[in-house]
């Protein structure tokens, strides 16, 4: 039983939703539509890639070629050979033949038609270049690079040829071609934002998903090394240092950034070590640890009245550090380059700076930022509803601004994108992310991540988020409602109106709460699961809402059984927060049979989708008792 709450008042919830579209900016955000036909696509050169479900076409790979060279093959080969039935052989440029090549990479093939990438061709880490000669199309990323790019021209390749598009794990979009034409590229791509990720469990366990939604993950990257809250846990751990109790704060949580020169070296030596260890870092983190009693020891105290603030001490801290690492390296690894990453967070989000002569200069000489550092701008405390320039952001975007005049072009962005204490309510972000981002790309930031649920699988809409999020990172003049739009209509097809108007619903209503209340819903620890958020119209008619999907896709029950019950568990996914609004707020509208099935239905389908908990460190155990 899919049970909804009776009500007669349906008239007051399009009663607010209008309150909303008079008061609110934008509840859902609304912007510019993308076009609707699809990208334009080059002259085609006369050749064909497939004809007739036939190729004569090789895939050309460099000897011991990188893993994303490697990977990047692979995906152009299953997915073209889906879509066309011709399957390419995968070749070294030794054992290539003839002129009809798909090049990826630096090899032979493009070194002999002279294409190549110039070093006013800045494609970063993810970038391509894609060139047709002849027969011969190459495509390929950065020199000396691992080949992430070329994952990326693949797919956009694909694109061109067939239609593929990725919109979830299970949603992979391609047309059925018996002939696909060879299109003549000249062109690079650069994206707006270098590298992207988004922190979501559903992606972290799936390396096929992840990179197929242009993403990277800190976590296995091998370019990164001591991601996270690594100072003590990592760099110098308690316990291992018995005779320097000096070198923490009293409670062993965080480093004692005033402790000298000893702790400085010791952990500059551990730094190098684990450099010495890891020939791939190109990233290496040294974040504060994940609280805010940082040490109060007499040195500190005295250097607080120095440096103006705790952010000032970690950043003399870290000079320290960064300079006696970098000796090691200019001195044993020249060839490499490593970014140090600290955190600007909590107690550190501030940029230690004064103003002089009408400009923004360091608090102190000391405190000029090494230039091997970057920060990783992270507003814990952030209105995630509102644009970062809205006055309810004043303090982060003032602070985002400071650091830009200290380390322009060093800013690294770490955002949310889920309520840490409701995973069963849509996180209140959905008028406001591109805009985030908009800020983020205009001050320069080319590297952006955005943490969802890590250690849970929720509803809330969370492919759909990725989907969205991953295509705005990438080309951020993308339109979010448009992308919205394009995702329900592939993910859910016959329920797509339906779910457009959940979507809706939900988005009206925090537009409508915010404008009546004036309350900020939008932090990651906002408490968004009340009965004054989520009315008991408002909740009927997501329930509404829900039925309608599942009786319009009732045909295919029979027509089609298999899609048929991969829509319904899409469509039950998100009835998980309805019945948890239900359950929660409103189970005395229900009967005790009724009551006992909703509670069944939710366990089910949380069990289904691999969902185990209610919250940050929660679980589901009792949550109805």
């Amino acid at each position: 039983m899919k049970a909804k709450i009776r009500n007669a008042a349906k008239f007051l919830v399009l009663a607010l939703i209008g309150i909303a579209m008079v008061f609110s900016v934008a509840a859902c955000e609304v912007d510019v539509p993308d076009t609707p036909d699809g990208p334009d696509l080059p002259d085609e050169t006369g050749y064909s890639l497939v004809e007739d479900g036939i190729s004569s076409y090789q895939i050309v790979i460099p000897e011991n070629a990188p893993a994303d060279i490697s990977y990047a093959a692979k995906e152009l080969n299953e997915f073209l050979g889906a879509a066309t039935g011709a399957y390419l052989p995968v070749v070294t440029d030794a054992q290539a033949s003839g002129e009809a090549l798909i090049s990826l990479g630096e090899t032979s093939v493009a070194e002999r038609l002279g294409i190549s990438v110039s070093e006013e061709e800045d494609l970063g880490a993810s970038g391509y270049k894609i060139e047709t000669s002849g027969q011969t199309v190459c495509i390929l990323s950065a020199p000396g690079g691992s080949g992430e790019g070329c994952i990326y021209g693949v797919y956009d390749f694909l694109a061109d040829a067939v239609g593929f598009k990725v919109y979830a794990a299970d949603e992979i979009a391609y047309e059925q071609k018996a002939t696909v034409p060879l299109y003549d590229y000249n062109e690079t791509a650069d994206p707006s934002f270098d590298m992207r990720s988004i922190g979501y469990s559903i992606l972290m366990t799936d390396q096929n998903y992840l990179r197929r939604m242009r993403l990277m993950d800190h976590y296995s990257d091998a370019r990164w090394a001591g991601f996270g809250h690594s100072q003590v846990s990592i760099f110098l751990p308690t316990g291992t240092y018995g005779d320097h109790t000096d070198w923490y704060s009293t409670t062993k949580t965080q480093l004692c950034w005033s402790a000298g020169d000893a702790m400085e070296t010791q952990f500059a030596e551990n730094a190098i070590a684990l450099l010495e260890s890891s020939p791939e870092v190109e990233y290496l983190m040294f974040g504060q640890e994940d609280n805010q009693v940082y040490c109060n020891c007499t040195k500190c105290q005295t250097n607080l009245e120095k440096y103006g603030s705790y952010s000032g001490l970690q950043l003399v801290f870290l000079n320290h550090v960064v300079e006696k690492v970098e000796a090691w390296r200019t001195e044993h690894a020249p060839e490499r380059e490593i970014k140090y990453v600290f955190f600007a967070y909590q107690g550190t989000i501030a940029a230690p700076v004064r103003t002089e002569n009408g400009q923004v200069v360091p608090y102190h000489d000391d405190i000029t930022p090494n230039e091997h550092l970057y920060a990783y701008f992270t507003p814990i405390n952030a209105d995630y509803s509102q644009p970062l320039e809205n006055t309810a952001n004043e303090n982060d975007y003032t602070a985002l601004q400071n650091w830009s005049k200290i380390m322009p072009g060093r800013i690294l962005v770490y955002s949310y994108d889920i309520n840490f204490y409701n995973y069963f309510v849509n996180f209140n972000n959905f008028n406001a992310f591109k805009a985030h981002l908009q800020t983020y790309y205009d001050y320069g930031v080319d590297y952006f991540y955005s943490q969802g649920p890590l250690w849970s699988v929720v509803p809330n809409f969370s492919e759909m988020r990725i989907f969205v999020e991953s295509q705005l990172m990438w080309d951020i003049s993308r339109s979010y409602d448009a992308l919205v739009d394009e995702f329900l209509q592939a993910y859910y097809k016959d329920a797509a109106d339906a779910m457009r108007d959940l979507y809706d619903t939900i988005c009206m209503r925090y537009a409508t709460y915010t404008v009546t209340t004036g309350a900020s819903i939008g932090g990651i620890y906002s408490a968004i699961g009340t009965s004054a958020i989520w009315t008991e119209p408002v909740v009927s008619r997501m329930a509404d809402c829900i039925e309608r999907a599942m009786a319009a896709i009732e045909p295919l029950r029979t027509t089609d059984s298999a899609l048929y019950t991969t829509l319904s568990n899409r469509i039950q996914r998100e009835n998980l927060d309805v019945l948890y609004l239900q359950l929660t707020h409103y189970e005395s509208y229900f009967s005790a049979t009724e009551q006992a099935q909703m509670v069944e239905d939710f366990y089910y389908y949380a069990n289904l989708f691999g969902m185990n908990a209610n919250r940050e460190n929660g679980s589901l155990e009792g949550l109805f008792d």
